[in-house]
């Protein structure tokens, strides 16, 4: 099973309308009251040659920065509308990222909807800390994981988000929220061999507040599962997985991690905490693609 996550429609309904990137430009140009002549005559002080009409689109959603002196002008708007470092920068650089990371899945597992939230996930939520406590068992075809992040809301108004659930035909996950979360729906699409899952909050965050939640996955399927694992779509600062094997730990666990840049496995020998029932990993800054723990019965 590897699991994904994307934002359930927000208070706001951030899922539809312009991208986040016009979103957040348009609302710190509003907030500041700075007309785009006086923005562009501000980035001509510092050298950046912009005209009103790209600033236009680019807060309508029409086009959007992409090229290396584009970026610079967004960091200079940073700058002049007076917000952090990187607000502006980060749901650009989310969809390089995400371009990347759908090529490790195939290609006709993400509907045009979910892969259109999918790529909001990312610049709505910032993962501070996750872990994946999965347990396993050699003698029975039902497999959990619990999930425990803390999770910081990038925009305002987030109220909960869309767990996508990767699974093998014939398998049925389920949710049940134990902290901070309760399940809106679930939704199986089997041609797809996925799972999807709003959990809600109990109400909508302010931009920046910070939650911890707990939610537990369970899985039917039809064998003991030989991987568990979770795609990143993101950079997050902790990321720690774990599985536990309660009548016994298979010879050897593996740790493999999927770059987006290639789309290519490579096996990672070091990090992995070998206990007597179970296997862990913590990654600090955890990079972007799929993390796994791998094994065989």
């Amino acid at each position: 099973m590897t699991e994904t996550q994307s934002p359930a429609p927000s208070h706001k309904d951030l899922s539809s309308g312009p991208d986040v990137f016009a979103q957040r430009l348009g609302q710190a140009i509003s907030e500041r009251g700075l007309s785009l002549h006086r923005l562009q005559a501000r980035l001509v002080a510092v050298g950046l040659k912009v005209s009103t009409a790209t600033l236009s689109y680019w807060a309508s959603g029409r086009s959007r920065p992409t090229r290396g002196g584009s970026l610079d002008v967004v960091r200079n708007l940073e700058q002049i509308l007076q917000v952090e470092t990187g607000w502006l920068v980060q749901p650009l650089e989310t969809n390089q990222e995400w371009d990347q990371i759908s090529d490790l899945l195939p290609k006709a597992d993400l509907p045009e909807e979910l892969e259109r939230i999918t790529r909001q996930q990312a610049a709505n939520w910032q993962r501070l800390h996750v872990h994946d406590l999965s347990v396993v068992d050699a003698t029975s075809p039902v497999s959990h994981c619990t999930t425990r992040m803390v999770s910081r809301a990038e925009v305002e108004g987030l109220d909960g988000w869309t767990t996508i659930v990767q699974h093998a035909p014939g398998e049925s996950p389920g949710v049940v929220g134990v902290t901070a979360l309760e399940v809106r729906s679930i939704r199986s699409l089997p041609n797809q061999q996925l799972s999807v899952i709003e959990l809600a909050l109990p109400r909508p965050l302010h931009r920046g507040e910070m939650v911890l939640t707990e939610h537990r996955t369970e899985v039917h399927g039809t064998q003991p599962p030989t991987e568990m694992g979770r795609a990143l779509m993101g950079r997050t600062p902790l990321f720690a997985i774990e599985v536990r094997f309660p009548s016994g730990r298979p010879e050897q666990v593996q740790r493999t991690h999927i770059d987006p840049k290639t789309g290519l496995p490579r096996m990672i020998d070091q990090g992995i905490m070998h206990t007597p029932h179970g296997a862990q990993c913590v990654i600090p800054d955890a990079a972007p693609g799929s993390h796994l723990l791998s094994w065989e019965w």
